[in-house]
């Protein structure tokens, strides 16, 4: 069960099932991560791909732990984007993200931008007390590939 408010985003999810063999039965509903709209202990696994840094927190754990089984996993996961390659990169990259949440702010827009540190998932994790074991783990890969691949 997929779970998404934006009506593109989840049409793209659809589509993309559609190719992906193991994908079938998945179903996308429109909801929020704090309003699933799904029933107490409906889940044995909730993940937040590349998205938990967008979610309020506190009543996203609070509906998380809701709607898992006893015994459930949840498991909040990103990637580091851009990859690292060298520190004055990473260190580049990092300026270039601060300087547009600054300009969003700026503009006006900072009411649709909403963002959550991710260096502080764990500690909040842990602070909501859903959860009776937390942990991170840091997955390291390096994948070959030219600029075209890169840039897809």
């Amino acid at each position: 069960m997929g779970i998404e408010p934006h009506a593109e985003m989840r049409k793209k999810a659809v589509h993309k099932a559609l190719d992906h063999p193991y994908a079938a039965p998945i179903e996308y509903r429109e909801g929020l991560a704090h309003q699933t709209g799904l029933p107490n202990g409906c889940a044995d696994l909730v993940t937040a791909a590349q998205s938990f840094h967008r979610m309020e927190p506190t009543s996203t754990l609070g509906e998380i732990a809701r709607i898992l089984r006893p015994g459930g996993l949840f498991a909040a996961y990103d990637d580091e984007w851009p990859p690292t390659l060298h520190w004055e990169l990473d260190r580049l990259a990092q300026e270039v993200g601060s300087c547009f949440v600054e300009l969003v702010r700026e503009r006006g827009l900072a009411h649709s931008l909403k963002l959550w540190s991710k260096d502080r998932h764990l500690d909040r994790m842990r602070e909501s007390a859903h959860f009776r074991f937390t942990r991170e783990v840091l997955l390291h890969h390096i994948e070959q590939g030219d600029t075209a691949r890169f840039l897809r």
